[in-house]
């Protein structure tokens, strides 16, 4: 860890929640980067308002032999054939998830990166 993120980190304070607040520049304003609240709602969890579907992807080659396969797969019900394609083969973790062994459901790759981009922040300072 370099010594600006050293600095960094022994800026931060945890808040009750468990969550680490960021270093403040002068008049109390918090450094980095912060999203507003755009789509959804407070105390609502932002899957509430989708409806989601379980499809099936099959990525073949021209000849017609299966290159993968899943089945079940949860997605949005709004979203193409195309896109479920893609995001089963490219991003969903095929090992290493508790219970289940892969990931199954976007909601699950949504959570994992989301999830991941709050600590890069966190650690880098808030």
């Amino acid at each position: 860890m370099g010594a600006k993120a050293q600095k960094a980190r022994a800026e931060r304070k945890t808040q009750p929640n468990g969550h680490l607040t960021g270093p403040t520049i002068s008049g109390g304003a918090k450094r980095g980067l912060h999203v507003s609240r755009r789509f959804t709602r407070p105390g609502h969890h932002p899957f509430e308002g989708i409806e989601w579907s379980r499809r099936n992807s099959v990525i073949a080659n021209p000849d017609g032999s299966v290159v993968f396969k899943m089945e079940d797969a949860e997605v949005p019900a709004s979203w193409s054939q195309l896109a479920t394609d893609i995001v089963v083969s490219k991003y969903f973790r095929k090992a290493g998830v508790p219970k289940t062994g892969s990931e199954t459901s976007v909601r699950q790759v949504v959570t994992r990166i989301s999830r991941t981009l709050r600590r890069a922040g966190e650690v880098l300072g808030g």
